[in-house]
């Protein structure tokens, strides 16, 4: 695959990370989605360019992305938001390294920010994205929007509660766009409807990008810390693997574009934890039997290798975890064993049998 060639649309990949956010709970279900949405009506209202408007909507999609762990979440939900500056930097931090979401990132390290009467038009000296204060008030609208009443009825009772805190917590001039936005029953039903992403889209265009190795190595390398950084006992996991499996690569005599594949996949090998809580991925907190902790916590316990063969080593860790289960007559350890083995038989059994063809497909098969 030459990356120089490949496209991507701009909706398509926001769209993608956003929903990937909030799939931690229904509690937060739509919310990154509507903030975007808002955050560009506001923007249109307000007259921004259509650069500014793209930004804008990146940022609001993205604005949460440095909230980890659900608690996070469900704090942020609460109209008047409490520890909101954390999260604000880490997302920053995250995203401003990437070239397409450099100038977002500036929206989303202030967009918690209150105007204070004017005074939060900078914070320490350094000048404040205007952005920032417009996906401010985009968010604190939308945590006020319930799944429960319909949604025309609950406007009033929104826009009182944005102008009770006008030029305190949020910007005069946004309160004025936004409630004039908010006399506008599209608005509120496109957000209650499958026509808000309809929306977005369409305002946004069909723009497209670039995906060169670079920005597609810098992407996924973000990805990779909003994964790893869910728990601290895998805060340097992906990038380990990464490491690992360039260098494995290398020495394995792998061309530079397949080492620099490897690198991406190995950033990107736990994609799914994206949705997984961070409160669910440790031990203490699935309710895991004594045990297991004691396998984890002793000398001998089990390690995963990731890269060619990784699931055969991966197999012979678990017949070591189930032959411990075993030799300490856990609970049903015997069932447990004979599971695994038969369970590892098929995985041999398929993997022998599809591998050369998924690697002929991949373009991946270097024989002798």
């Amino acid at each position: 695959m030459n990356t120089k060639d490949l496209q991507l649309n701009l909706w398509s990949l926001l769209s993608s990370l956003a929903k990937t956010l909030d799939l931690m709970s229904p509690e937060v279900a739509d919310h990154c989605m509507r903030v975007a949405y808002l955050s560009l009506r506001l923007g249109e209202e307000l007259g921004l360019s259509r650069a500014e408007l793209r930004d804008l909507c990146i940022a609001g999609a993205l604005h949460d992305i440095g909230a980890f762990s659900l608690h996070e979440r469900l704090d942020l939900l609460a109209f008047e938001e409490k520890r909101a500056t954390q999260h604000a930097l880490a997302g920053h931090l995250l995203l401003k390294d990437v070239p397409l979401f450099s100038r977002a990132a500036k929206m989303v390290r202030f967009h918690h920010l209150p105007w204070r009467k004017g005074a939060g038009a900078k914070e320490n000296g350094v000048p404040v994205p205007r952005g920032s204060h417009i996906v401010h008030l985009a968010d604190r609208v939308a945590v006020r929007i319930s799944r429960g009443p319909a949604i025309l009825g609950q406007v009033a009772g929104i826009c009182k509660s944005v102008t009770k805190r006008k030029g305190d917590r949020f910007v005069p001039r946004h309160v004025e766009a936004f409630l004039r936005i908010a006399a506008k029953d599209y608005v509120w039903l496109d957000i209650a409807s499958d026509t808000m992403e309809t929306s977005l889209e369409r305002s946004l265009g069909h723009q497209t990008i670039g995906l060169d190795p670079d920005m597609l190595l810098s992407l996924s390398r973000m990805i990779c810390r909003i994964i790893d950084f869910k728990s601290e006992f895998t805060a340097t996991h992906s990038s380990g693997v990464a490491a690992t499996g360039e260098a494995l690569a290398r020495l394995a005599g792998f061309s530079p574009r397949k080492r620099r594949m490897f690198e991406i996949a190995a950033y990107l090998h736990d994609l799914g934890k994206l949705a997984i809580p961070s409160e669910i991925l440790g031990l203490d907190d699935l309710g895991t039997p004594q045990v297991f902790k004691e396998i984890a916590d002793t000398p001998r316990g089990l390690v995963l290798v990731t890269g060619p063969g990784a699931e055969a080593r991966n197999s012979i860790g678990i017949v070591l975890v189930a032959g411990m289960l075993v030799g300490m007559k856990a609970p049903g350890a015997q069932i447990i064993a004979s599971v695994t083995f038969i369970a590892i038989l098929m995985t041999i059994l398929i993997q022998a049998s599809t591998t050369k063809w998924l690697a002929e497909k991949l373009d991946m098969l270097e024989e002798e």
